[in-house]
C-alpha cells in the first residue's frame, strides 16, 4: 500500500507543476502598472484560479488607452493609500459557500487600514455562476464594506454570470457613461477544458471513528480517452481534501482550494461532511 502511494509522488509533482504553469499562463504576462503614488485608477482582482484576471487585463488596457494611470493587483495587495486615485474598481469571484477567493482572503483585514483619498469612487463587479445559491456573495460583501468606509459608490454592485462576454461589455458601457471614458470592453474567457471519466471503484474508511473518508477511483471511459491524453489535460492526478462535489445533470465539478476542474461521469452520492480522496488513473 505504501509502495503504491510512493509511486504517485512523481505524478503528483508533475501535475502540480503543470497546474501552476497553467494558472500562470491564464494570468498572462506582467501588466504595465504605474507606481502606487502615481495611479489615478486602481483595479483590484479577487480570483481563485486566475480566470478573473483576463477580464481585469482587458479593463486595464482600455483604461490605459483612455489616458488613465492604472495599477492592477490582487485584492490582498491593497495599499494603505493611493494619494492620486479617484477611481477604484474591484473585480472578484466568490469561493465556495460565499467565501473570499485565494487572492482576496485577507482583503477585509487590509481594508481596515485603508485611507481613501478625498473624491475616491468605487465600483465592484462580481463573477460567479447563478446555479449556486450564494451567487457573487463575496462581491456583495466587498461592496458593502467599501460603502461602510464612507467611500463614494460610483455604481451599484454588478454581476457576471458564467464569464459572460455580453454582460461584461454592458457593464463597461455603464462605467463609460458614468466616467466619460471611452471604454469598449470585449473579452471572451477561454473555455474550460473538460474530459469524460468513469467511476472505477469506491472505498470508505473511518466510519467507526466518526471520521469518514472516501476514496473514489476514476479512469478514462473505454475507447474514448487514453491515460496519456488525461495526463495532458487534467490538472491533478489526485485530490485529497474536504471537497465538494457540485452536480448538475450528467456533469460534476470537483473543487479543491486552488484546483477546480470538470469531469463528466455518473454522480456518486456522498453524504454528510465526508473527507473525500479523488484519484484519477
Amino acid at each position: 500500500m505504501l509502495g503504491a502511494a510512493a509511486l504517485t509522488v512523481p505524478v503528483l509533482s508533475f501535475s502540480g507543476t503543470r497546474l501552476w504553469w497553467m494558472r500562470r499562463r491564464v494570468s498572462g504576462p506582467e501588466l504595465n502598472n504605474v507606481p502606487i503614488t502615481a495611479a489615478d485608477t486602481v483595479i483590484l482582482v479577487g480570483s481563485e484560479n486566475n480566470t478573473t484576471w483576463g477580464f481585469a487585463r482587458e479593463l486595464h488596457g482600455q483604461m490605459t488607452v483612455a489616458g488613465r494611470r492604472v495599477i492592477t493587483v490582487e485584492m490582498n495587495q491593497l495599499a494603505e493609500n493611493y494619494p492620486q486615485a479617484s477611481l477604484l474598481i474591484i473585480l472578484t469571484s466568490t469561493y465556495g459557500d460565499g467565501g473570499a477567493p485565494a487572492s482576496a482572503d485577507i482583503f477585509k483585514e487590509k481594508l481596515s487600514h485603508f485611507h481613501p483619498t478625498k473624491g475616491l469612487s468605487f465600483g465592484v463587479l462580481g463573477f460567479g455562476d447563478k446555479q449556486f445559491s450564494k451567487f457573487c456573495q463575496f462581491a456583495v460583501e466587498v461592496d458593502e464594506a467599501l460603502a461602510c468606509r464612507g467611500i463614494n459608490r460610483l455604481a451599484d454592485c454588478d454581476f457576471i454570470d458564467r464569464q459572460s462576454t455580453e454582460q461584461f461589455s454592458l457593464w463597461g458601457k455603464h462605467i463609460a457613461d458614468l466616467t466619460g471614458l471611452p471604454l469598449n470592453l470585449n473579452y471572451s474567457a477561454r473555455p474550460v477544458a473538460r474530459f469524460e471519466l468513469q467511476l472505477i471503484n469506491r472505498a470508505d474508511f473511518g466510519l467507526e471513528v466518526q471520521a469518514p473518508t472516501s476514496i473514489l477511483r476514476f479512469g478514462p471511459v473505454a475507447a474514448k480517452k487514453s491515460w496519456l491524453h488525461l495526463a495532458k489535460t487534467e490538472p491533478s492526478k489526485s485530490v485529497c481534501a474536504n471537497s465538494q462535489v457540485a452536480c448538475v445533470p450528467d456533469f460534476c465539478t470537483i473543487s479543491k482550494r486552488g484546483t477546480v476542474f470538470g469531469v463528466s461521469f455518473k454522480p456518486t452520492q456522498i453524504s454528510g461532511q465526508q473527507r473525500v480522496v479523488y484519484q484519477l488513473f
